[in-house]
């Protein structure tokens, strides 16, 4: 079979420029649309992971509010723990008995010829965690020169606003001189409020 080809060559190259010209649109169309395709999954993929990272982020917020919520609660412990040790502190500390100003004072009272030789300062059992003035007993041996000096320091001891509940022994009225003499007494309860 012969082919004769009575086209001229401008014929011929128009058609050659056509079938090129086709094969590009083809082409053209093909990757227009694969790109059209590319762009609708890209978008959707976007769309779909922007919720996952919402929800992500959510989640994230989430943990630590609960996380935020439950180190308050500890601190709201903690504080509400201290503050009960602080008011059992400032409690201790407002019925603590203020031992320099009693042996101040019972110095005071004390007259130069009279002198101290021991003091006994002994608590009570007491039942109840509240503190009263009987709950301290003291115990005091002394020596005085004369009976009056004695006389003078009980009735000092017994005039003071300090001490209470003043008992003395028989025996220390016995001598005139040189008298050893022992008193038995508590706190007087208002130094205690």
């Amino acid at each position: 079979m012969i082919k004769l080809n009575l086209l001229s060559s401008q014929e011929k190259e128009e058609i050659r420029w056509e079938k090129i010209n086709r094969i590009l649109m083809i082409n053209g169309t093909v990757i227009i649309a694969e790109l059209v395709i590319f762009i609708v999954l890209f978008l959707a993929m976007d769309f779909y992971l922007s919720r996952e990272f919402s929800k992500i982020d959510n989640l994230v917020v989430q943990k630590q509010q609960e996380a935020e919520v439950k180190e308050i609660g500890e601190l709201k412990i903690k504080t509400q723990s201290f503050n009960e040790r602080l008011n059992l502190v400032d409690e201790i500390q407002n019925q603590q008995i203020s031992w320099t100003k009693i042996l101040e004072k019972l110095s005071l009272i004390t007259p130069e010829s009279v002198q101290i030789i021991s003091l006994d300062i002994s608590p009570k059992n007491n039942e109840t965690d509240v503190i009263n003035s009987e709950q301290y007993l003291f115990n005091l041996v002394g020596h005085a020169k004369t009976r009056e000096d004695m006389l003078e320091f009980e009735n000092r001891l017994k005039d003071s606003d300090y001490f209470s509940n003043l008992e003395s022994n028989r025996s220390n009225y016995l001598e005139s001189y040189n008298v050893n003499f022992r008193y038995r007494f508590n706190l007087a309860e208002k130094i205690l409020n």
